[in-house]
């Protein structure tokens, strides 16, 4: 219960750390989104799909080919 309230808010960082294939993206309805990395380096647009807002996400990352 303790590791939960420390680690909770910092959940999103440690994702993006460990899963370098994945871009990540918190909605304003409170989900998470999981986008594959594109190919280029440059702004990507998602739907979620629990509320259907379109996020706008910036990739500094691309696939490595």
């Amino acid at each position: 219960d303790i590791r939960y309230g420390i680690l909770s808010p910092f959940k999103n960082t440690i994702r993006r750390i460990k899963d370098r294939k994945h871009l990540y993206k918190k909605c304003s309805c409170g989900t998470t989104i999981k986008t594959p990395l594109p190919k280029k380096i440059g702004i990507k647009h998602t739907t979620c799909p629990n509320c259907g807002k379109r996020n706008r996400i910036i990739a500094l990352r691309k696939k490595k080919v």
